[in-house]
């Protein structure tokens, strides 16, 4: 065995790529690249690929990190960290289509193999609110919807919420009231005096012809805040929505009695 293969012995090459990977972690690219060029000279691997990959995405030499990622899935097609930067460069480059079609297959394995890594997850949740706010731009609720959800089921407990208001927006968006309302009501049902979650509850049951529910709503918001002028206004169309369906009702039994 030659020197330089000595060097390569398994032990020492796992040194030597923590060793680029700190010099990654502190921005030394340069000094990490070359030390990954000499583990790939030898003993090409999927996290040296992707390493490499990573570092010169951060170099904006973003068509060599497209072909490190390949590479290292090439080698490991299960390596979540590399579908995950392929996808996010694809992204980049504006194949959203493919982008997203690699990025759900990592997602799926990281769920299934890696539920406790908590660097991918919050990779995954950078991603999918990155693309959240692409789409959003766009106008394609459709799509933002789909993001919100998959970062609400990857987000703790106490930050849900936050997510779940902004899937009643996208819900309100795409006139899809009903769904909205069953989300508001979960978010109601955990924070019963946020004022701005019962104004938006009431709005909804407003859209929905759900004029009682409404007003009930409504009476408890201006409660906790007599100043709210939203939802002193909504409750004015309300209860003047309600004067009309009286009135309608009654301009209906006179006319059966007429019949």
């Amino acid at each position: 065995m030659s020197s330089t293969d000595s060097l390569f012995q398994k032990p020492l090459k796992e040194e030597l790529f923590e060793v680029a990977l700190d010099y990654f972690d502190t921005g030394k690219y340069d000094q990490a690249e070359n030390i990954l060029n000499q583990i790939i000279l030898k003993t090409p691997t999927a996290n040296s690929f992707h390493l490499l990959g990573a570092i010169s995405y951060e170099k904006g030499l973003f068509q060599k990190a497209l072909k490190a990622f390949k590479k290292a899935l090439k080698l490991d097609p299960d390596h979540i960290e590399s579908s995950i930067g392929l996808s996010i460069i694809l992204n980049d480059f504006g194949n959203y289509e493919k982008g997203s079609e690699v990025f759900d297959k990592a997602h799926k394995k990281l769920q299934l193999e890696k539920p406790e890594n908590q660097q991918l997850t919050h990779q995954l949740v950078e991603h999918h609110n990155k693309l959240f706010e692409l789409y959003k731009s766009l106008h394609e609720y459709e799509d933002c919807l789909y993001h919100l959800k998959k970062i609400k089921n990857l987000v703790p407990d106490q930050s849900k919420s936050s997510i779940s208001t902004q899937i009643v927006s996208c819900l309100i968006k795409l006139e899809q009231f009903s769904d909205a309302l069953s989300e508001a009501k979960i978010l109601l049902k955990n924070q019963p005096e946020s004022v701005q979650i019962l104004f938006q509850t009431a709005k909804l049951h407003f859209q929905l012809d759900q004029l009682e529910e409404a007003e009930n709503l409504l009476d408890i918001a201006l409660n906790l805040d007599p100043h709210h002028t939203e939802a002193f206004q909504l409750l004015c169309d309300v209860d003047e929505a309600i004067i009309n369906q009286k009135k309608l009702s009654q301009q209906q039994k006179e006319l059966n009695l007429n019949a």
